[in-house]
């Protein structure tokens, strides 16, 4: 074993080993950040909420620990609420459903989480401006707040969602929503104007 194959799988046993540790706190919770050594919970509809779930999806493809699949399963269930609810979905449903249903449905086959996926997708692809061509980020924070022509970088990073959909579909228009301007990534969004690049909406 060469010298850089040994230290991935010292990477790999180390961060198996404490996940394992921190599923044994955090169990099917959405951690967002830690805070003083201990992390926050914070609600399924929160954008990072695909992301502690999606690491137990890859350690548990990796190893075969049912546990963490148990724990990712139930994730994704919780999400279903956030899903349905529809109204507090933004640009984030990518990180939040590629890393969720997506992952189970890839390596398990569950068609629940094919049609969660594809559920998401459309809400994804319903965001799209047609006239500017880019996805929308968010919704108003506040009544009267108009931010319907604000795209952000990660619109661009959510956006292997409608590729996945196109490819698992065979409609080819959940791809086309990415090749608008802000489908093309840093050449969008100069220096500076990542977080928050204006359009005409209308």
């Amino acid at each position: 074993m060469t010298k850089q194959a040994a230290w991935i799988d010292e990477a790999w046993e180390r961060s198996l080993k404490k996940t394992v540790q921190n599923a044994a706190r955090i169990g099917s919770g959405f951690p967002h950040a830690s805070q003083g050594g201990t992390y926050d919970l914070a609600s399924p509809g929160w954008w990072t909420a695909g992301f502690w779930p999606g690491l137990l999806w890859v350690l548990h493809s990796g190893s075969g620990h049912d546990e963490l699949k148990k724990l990712a399963e139930e994730c994704e269930a919780k999400l279903d609420s956030v899903l349905d609810g529809y109204v507090t979905l933004d640009h984030d449903l990518g990180f939040m459903w590629t890393l969720t249903s997506v992952m189970n449905y890839k390596l398990t086959g569950n068609e629940t989480s094919r049609i969660r996926a594809l559920k998401a997708a459309n809400y994804l692809a319903a965001r799209f401006n047609l006239k500017g061509r880019y996805i929308r980020a968010w919704n108003p924070w506040q009544e009267g707040e108009r931010n319907e022509g604000i795209a952000i970088i990660d619109c661009c990073m959510n956006m292997p969602l409608l590729f996945w959909a196109s490819r698992v579909s065979g409609d080819p228009r959940y791809a086309r929503y990415c090749r608008g301007p802000s489908g093309y990534g840093s050449q969008a969004f100069p220096p500076g104007g990542w977080l928050g690049l204006p359009y005409r909406p209308l």
